[in-house]
């Protein structure tokens, strides 16, 4: 499944990212940075629900490795990023969007427990916010469905 354009746009940001890290590897974690930094629907929430994006900025940078012997070496995508984008785009599909948008990767990062929960201590509010979000968003395009699918 191809990706939106903002999503695409943020992609190249957390390569950029990653390689400036010295990261051999593209994490979802350079996808967070990335997206932290522009306007998108993920961020509008977040801001929405009154989280500081630039403290949640600080402590994924804070926790993401430095590679300064790597700098520059353009990264390849990690397991983990496979597997995010993987439930990036079955959240797509699942809401019948013909496009992974920032938002399907966003949700699909929190989704993955095992990826970032041991690393974001301070994140933990943030995402247990956005998982009662994406909760309440997925009841509410039922709803919807259904009103449509009856009418």
């Amino acid at each position: 499944m191809r990706v939106s354009q903002p999503c695409a746009k943020v992609i190249r940001r957390a390569r950029k990212i990653a390689k400036h890290l010295g990261s051999l590897v593209l994490l979802p974690e350079h996808f967070i940075l990335g997206m932290l930094k522009m306007k998108n629907t993920a961020t509008r929430f977040l801001r929405k629900a009154g989280i500081a994006l630039g403290e949640v900025r600080k402590a994924f940078f804070k926790e993401i490795p430095r590679f300064k012997e790597h700098k520059g070496i353009e990264p390849r995508q990690s397991n983990a990023w496979n597997i995010v984008m993987s439930r990036a785009a079955s959240l797509a599909e699942n809401g019948k969007r013909n496009s992974i948008g920032t938002f399907d990767v966003f949700a699909a990062f929190t989704e993955t427990d095992g990826i970032f929960e041991c690393i974001f201590e301070a994140c933990k509010v943030a995402f247990a916010t956005i998982r009662q979000f994406l909760a309440e968003l997925v009841t509410s395009e039922r709803r919807y469905a259904d009103k449509v699918a009856i009418a």
